[in-house]
């Protein structure tokens, strides 16, 4: 039986999800890719609260990792309340999850920007 499963393509102005049929392990999340057309940010933004799928496409779980070390990242600055400002993330932070990126649709357009 086949199943959906949500997939991230890279691309040149950053993500787009997706889904594609499976007759595998899959993760589908509708209220995700609705939130994600209506308000890309913010969808990502939750998506970063949710707990980790196992079932989740290698592709969702690089993109979900990073929406978690971004939360990770708000929430362990003391000075977000009274700056308002997010701080830039640690480039040895940013190069670790470059070496894990997965071979996905896009990939080459992952980097540093």
């Amino acid at each position: 039986m086949k199943s959906k499963d949500i997939i991230v393509i890279f691309n040149t102005k950053g993500v787009t999800l997706d889904v594609q049929e499976t007759s595998g392990k899959f993760y589908y999340n509708e209220k995700l890719l609705s939130d994600y057309k209506s308000d890309p940010y913010s969808a990502l933004f939750f998506f970063g609260f949710e707990d980790r799928d196992p079932d989740m496409s290698v592709s969702l779980l690089f993109l979900y990792d990073i929406c978690r070390r971004f939360i990770s990242g708000l929430s362990t600055d003391p000075d977000i309340e009274i700056t308002k400002a997010v701080r830039d993330p640690d480039p040895a932070m940013i190069y670790e999850m470059l070496m894990g990126a997965p071979y996905a649709l896009g990939s080459e357009n992952i980097n540093i920007s």
